[in-house]
């Protein structure tokens, strides 16, 4: 907390991109030791650590979308999507046991202020920017630990992981980002290879479930990269345009 603090102050007596970038880092370290520390006895409490890193990920590779600070830009981009799919790694593969309720309704009512007001208050500091992706990632965090349970939960798990991909990559495009375009792709291939291994590797034999991995690693990869390419192409001729 005296480093976030300290951090802080510096950025915001000398303002130059060095301070920014270490307070931006450390203040969410500090509360995602606050809130690891509040959930310790807790089980299932990778929960709400993954709802934080989903949900503060997704803030920080748009947050800075179009910044000439590009040391700043650079740096959180690399560590916000790092964040996100861990968090939504986190989420995926965990749920059960967990309960909201089971935490005092004051914990309750700070973790999600931290967990998703408080990076839904900075994106509304650059609301066409960041303000969608933000509010999407939260609503996914929220939702995806509780539908572990039951084919259809499983499946609407996957579908929530990667139609968020999808809305990273789209949101490169309009925001003329090739690094988000190539992280919404990247997520997509991850989502696609986590409803595999999960729910389909397991009910084939083995053999059959390696060779259906590798076509899908071709087969897969050459149409997403056949895609990434056409959204590339797509978003340069659009700043051409303007």
């Amino acid at each position: 907390m005296l480093w976030a603090l300290a951090a802080l102050a510096g950025w915001a007596l000398l303002r130059d991109e060095a301070q920014q970038t270490i307070a931006l880092v450390l203040a969410p370290v500090w509360l995602f030791c606050e809130i690891a520390d509040a959930t310790s006895n807790h089980s299932g409490q990778g929960v709400p650590l993954g709802r934080f890193l989903l949900v503060w990920g997704v803030l920080y590779v748009t947050l800075f979308l179009g910044s000439k600070r590009r040391a700043v830009a650079g740096i959180l981009f690399a560590l916000g999507a790092l964040a996100a799919v861990a968090g939504a790694a986190v989420l995926g593969s965990e749920g059960h046991g967990w309960n909201d309720w089971a935490l005092t309704p004051w914990t309750i009512t700070w973790t999600w202020a931290v967990i998703a007001a408080a990076p839904l208050a900075l994106a509304c500091l650059r609301l066409r920017m960041v303000l969608l992706p933000v509010a999407a990632a939260a609503a996914c965090a929220w939702v995806m630990p509780w539908l572990h349970d039951g084919t259809g939960g499983k499946l609407l798990a996957h579908a929530l992981a990667a139609g968020l991909a999808v809305l990273l990559a789209w949101w490169g495009v309009r925001g003329a980002s090739r690094a988000l375009v190539n992280l919404g792709v990247v997520g997509f291939a991850l989502a696609v290879v986590w409803f595999y291994s999960s729910d389909v590797l397991d009910k084939l034999g083995r053999s059959l479930g390696l060779a259906g991995l590798g076509v899908l690693f071709l087969a897969g990869g050459w149409a997403l990269e056949r895609t990434r390419r056409r959204l590339l192409v797509a978003m340069e001729a659009s700043e051409v345009a303007r």
